[in-house]
């Protein structure tokens, strides 16, 4: 089991030939190297060498003797989990008692049920490989750690290792000089016992077995403790280790062991567990941080400024209590006013006035330095200032101690945050970190507040205003850490301020003597030309994002507002770099979270569908091998049933990812909806009223009719479903008008003109957290068989599809509201009638035409080649792109190419490009099975091409190439 060449193939046992060979050349076909072993002892001899896994077909186990695999199985190191792959007729473990032997043998066992699928099998074999390469990397990390712990040993035994042999028969210890240099004790060669234990935590005491005349056998074992040393009364930790020793001449037990300092080792521990605490706690930290930085960007109260930013520091800090002292502007250096507490009653601090400048407070208050103190008590720097000589009378018990100055970017002190704990040592350095960087945003935020308040209280002249708000502008100019400039219409920049430096990189010269698209990066510029060109016509830019280039080559992402004003564009940018990968991380977590909701659902779905398929087909194969042909058709009916099953389930899943393949037409919503009545009251029931509101002068929208009927009816079972007892159902449309400032509030809604279809029930309603969760793949509060959670992420799928929107309003206990969104549409008010669908007649060709088939994919091309033959096409056929351009450019009569869109090497609209070159009448009819193609069909289509999209019935098939051979109008 060493790792090597070997370590990664796969063993095959197989009695069968024929089935060994098959597996053997799978693993081939997939690039895994693969053994083929004649019999069990020759795999088990195999195993020795090394091996990723072994795949066993269940005869080869049976009746045979398993002893020597067994062995080995057992004798695997701690870090191997060898795994094995079975082939048996019957996979299920609880039913089949060869299976449950073989699991309780081998352990780590897949079971593969033949026929086997060569992806399933392949996949379950990549996966052991790789479980198997996590085992072998396991194992190194194991040798590594012990060769680490094997140096320290070493490096301990040639360091300060104390020795100690235990004399009990006297109560005394004798000891080496490293041993009292450990223990901080005087250096002699022996110690009475009750000395040392008296040296030894109390806490720690009962962990030491070496108290009296009759030792117990693991008196020695090793343990650790803590002691206090004599000399510094310093604590530390030691370890001690020791055993017994028979004396050879007189048969006596003598008692020899060691004793080493390990407080570097548990206070490296103590850090560890303090470094993952802190890690987990990170995102609650950074949210709260994002949070409190927004809101002191958009508060212009000084006081609640404070605050926020107090209740943001107590939380951050876990502190008892927080306040913040703010000095006036003017004031003496030693005039502080309470503005802000947190944690405690303002009536607390009344009776004790401001606190001084003293010793402890002077560094914070003179705005110098961050003071923090384990322990404020033992704290040498309070205590000492009369009268109180410590915490006054009434004052709140605080022990751990955190002051953090507020220092404006001009550097004037404008007060001070203070943070306080009952209990000592709570304020970490991080603590310490985090409230700096907070205090600076406060900073900013109380500068821009007062600002603020300064300008709307100003009651000066104009001149004076003008002069002061220069002043402020001029210094808000200078500090700011925003990028702030002012630029003409041919994008040169006049003025920068110094964040760009700071930020870029660039040189105030350099910047100067650029232009804006000659900065950004390349794929923004175009878009950086277009926003100026709006700002030239006197559109104000918001909330504008792109990436500049900084000197050192790198890109930082800029979010920019800018206004014009004579001529000039003034503008404010914001670094967001970092903000932005935060937010890439979350996505990609929900992202993650939202496939594996996904990918259960369709497992468990498709599982039940694909044994209908199966078993019917299985069975339809025994009776035809039996002779009995007069059941087929009930057998075939139901696989078909589960195809077209199948097929549901998957138009349902591209309706929620918006790709499914959509027949758009002009829609008219309320004879469509009047249409439903009948088939809306048999659904409900005769417990549930329906009404129907159609609003008059309804507008037309552009979707798929068929799709639209299915949401409909999806959003009134889901409220018969809610109206347990009965109820009313109502059905409305109306026309609406979305506007800027709506669109805005909502995530991906565009302004404009829409129709609205309102259905509403008075059902049990929704909780805000299931409302927040509707919409969700798989989401249902159904009970177990009783629904997908498809519908409505369905209904959300298709309206997004179709450019419009879908909302849900819903309390408990009062009803929900779905308002399903569909943009207006301007075009032809004529609306193609509903065809009666006649029985199908496929239809035959009237002269020897002929059809090219391209399908990479060997049973579908297969299939369509034989309905082209049955219906009397002369049907030629390729595997993939290149293999039907050479049919099509060579001399052969073709009327009419089927090709599939995804193809290997060339594609199918490639192809058709490439054949119209010299056949510029060929018609094609593309196949795509995978929606999105289908859905960008508007405009991928030229004349005399067509689409259709797979699954799709054969008479189908026909049909459409029937009206293709039949049109006549040039292209």
């Amino acid at each position: 089991m060493r790792p090597g060449p070997y370590s990664e193939r796969a063993l095959i046992l197989c009695p069968d030939e024929r089935e060994g060979l098959l597996a053997a050349q799978l693993l081939a076909d997939a690039q895994m190297p693969r053994n083929l072993c004649p019999d069990l002892p020759a795999l088990v001899a195999e195993l020795v060498g090394g091996a990723g896994l072994a795949l066993i077909a269940d005869q080869a186990l049976v009746d045979t003797d398993l002893s020597a695999l067994r062995d080995w199985i057992a004798n695997q190191p701690s870090w191997s989990d060898f795994p094995f792959i079975i082939l048996t007729d019957r996979a299920e473990t609880d039913r089949n008692p060869l299976t449950v032997h073989l699991s309780d043998i081998l352990g780590n066992v897949s079971f593969v049920e033949r026929p086997f699928q060569a992806t399933s099998l392949l996949s379950l074999a990549r996966t052991a490989v790789r479980g198997r390469r996590r085992q072998y990397e396991a194992r190194a990390r194991i040798e590594e750690l012990r060769d680490g712990q094997e140096q320290l040993r070493f490096a301990q035994e040639a360091g300060r290792i104390g020795t100690f042999e235990l004399m009990v028969e006297t109560g005394t210890v004798n000891v080496s000089e490293t041993f009292c240099r450990l223990w901080g004790l005087d250096v002699r060669s022996t110690f009475a016992l009750s000395d040392l234990y008296d040296v030894v935590v109390p806490e720690d005491r009962p962990r030491l077995k070496t108290v009296g005349t009759e030792l117990p056998g693991d008196a020695l074992a090793y343990t650790e403790y803590r002691i206090r040393r004599p000399d510094t009364g310093e604590v530390r930790w030691i370890a001690r280790q020791g055993e017994p020793v028979s004396d050879t001449a007189t048969g006596a037990r003598r008692y020899f062991g060691v004793t080493y300092d390990i407080t570097a080792q548990k206070r490296a521990e103590a850090d560890l567990r303090e470094s993952r605490d802190q890690l987990a706690n990170e995102s609650e930290v950074l949210e709260l941080l994002n949070r409190t930085t927004s809101a002191l960007a958009a508060e212009l109260d000084p006081d609640k400024v404070v605050k926020q930013v107090v209740e943001a520091g107590v939380a951050l800090t876990q502190a008892a209590y927080g306040a913040f002292f703010y000095k006036a502007r003017g004031a003496a250096d030693d005039s502080f006013t309470l503005v802000s507490l947190a944690g405690a009653d303002a009536a607390a601090f009344t009776s004790l006035g401001a606190p001084r400048i003293t010793r402890m407070f002077e560094p914070t208050f003179r705005g110098l330095s961050v003071v923090r103190s384990a322990d404020i008590a033992t704290d040498p720097r309070y205590g000492a200032n009369a009268p109180h000589l410590g915490l006054p009378p009434g004052h709140l018990p605080v022990r751990s101690y955190l002051a953090v100055p507020v220092v404006s970017r001009s550097g004037d002190g404008v007060g001070a945050l203070l943070f306080g704990h009952p209990e000592p040592d709570m304020f970490s350095a991080r603590s310490e970190r985090v409230m700096s960087g907070l205090a600076a945003q406060a900073a900013i935020a109380i500068d821009n507040a007062n600002l603020f308040k300064s300008v709307q209280a100003a009651r000066e002249t104009l001149e004076q205003r003008v002069e002061e708000r220069t002043r402020e502008r001029d210094r808000m100019w200078r500090l700011s850490g925003d990028l702030l400039n002012v630029f003409d219409a041919e994008g040169r920049l006049i003025a920068v301020n110094r964040a760009w430096t700071s930020v870029l990189g660039w040189s105030e010269a350099e910047l100067l003597s650029s232009r804006v698209p000659d900065l950004v990066h390349p794929d923004d510029a175009d878009a950086a030309r277009e926003k100026i060109a709006l700002l030239d016509g006197g559109t104000a830019t918001l909330r504008y994002e792109n990436r500049y280039r900084t000197r050192e080559g790198g890109y930082r992402r800029i979010a920019w507002t800018a206004s014009p004003e004579a001529g000039l564009f003034y503008a404010i940018g914001r670094d967001i770099t970092e903000q932005r990968e935060m937010e890439e991380q979350l996505r990609q977590s929900q992202k993650m979270e939202a496939v594996g909701q996904l990918t259960g659902g369709i497992a468990h779905d498709f599982n039940n569908l694909l044994q209908g398929i199966t078993g019917s087909l299985d069975i339809v194969q025994r009776r035809i091998a039996q002779g009995r042909m007069g059941e087929l058709e009930r057998f075939i009916s139901g696989a078909m049933t589960s195809a077209n099953r199948a097929a549901a389930l998957t138009h349902r899943l591209l309706a929620f990812s918006r790709r499914q393949p959509l027949d758009p037409k002009p829609v008219k919503a309320n004879p469509l909806v009047a249409s439903m009545e009948d088939l809306l009251r048999r659904t409900l029931g005769e417990r549930i009223a329906l009404e129907l509101v159609l609003a008059g002068g309804l507008w037309q929208t552009l979707c798929d009719p068929n799709q639209l009927e299915n949401a409909i009816l999806n959003l009134c079972i889901n409220a018969r479903d809610a109206m347990i007892d009965g109820g009313r159902l109502t059905i409305e449309t109306c026309n609406a008008h979305l506007d800027g400032a709506y669109a805005a509030s909502v995530r991906d809604v565009r302004p404009g003109q829409y129709i609205c279809i309102c259905v509403t029930d008075t059902g049990a309603g929704m909780s805000k957290e299931v409302m927040s969760r509707a919409f969700d793949p798989f989401f249902t509060t159904k009970p177990i068989g009783q629904g997908t959670g498809l519908g409505l992420s369905m209904i959300y799928g298709f309206a997004r599809q179709s450019e419009g929107y879908a909302k849900i309003y819903s309390e408990e206990g009062k009803g929900t509201t779905v308002k399903l969104y569909l943009p207006r549409y301007r075009g032809d008010r004529a609306t193609a009638d509903e065809e009666i669908e006649a029985p199908v007649v496929l239809p035959r060709p009237e002269q020897d035409e002929t059809v090219l088939v391209v399908e990479d994919e060997p049973v579908v091309r297969g299939l369509i080649v034989e309905v082209l033959h049955e219906l009397g096409y002369h049907a030629m056929e390729a595997g993939d792109g290149p293999e039907g351009m050479k049919i099509l450019q060579s001399d052969a009569r073709i009327d009419l190419l089927v090709t599939d869109i995804g193809l290997p090497g060339l594609n199918g609209r490639q192809i058709a490009d490439a054949a119209r070159v010299t056949r510029p009448d060929l018609r094609v009819l593309f196949m795509t099975g995978y929606a999105e193609n289908a859905a960008m069909a508007n405009g991928f289509l030229e004349p005399g091409m067509e689409m259709i999209t797979k699954p799709f019935p054969m008479d189908a098939l026909a049909l459409r190439l029937r009206e293709m051979m039949e049109r006549s109008e040039s292209f």
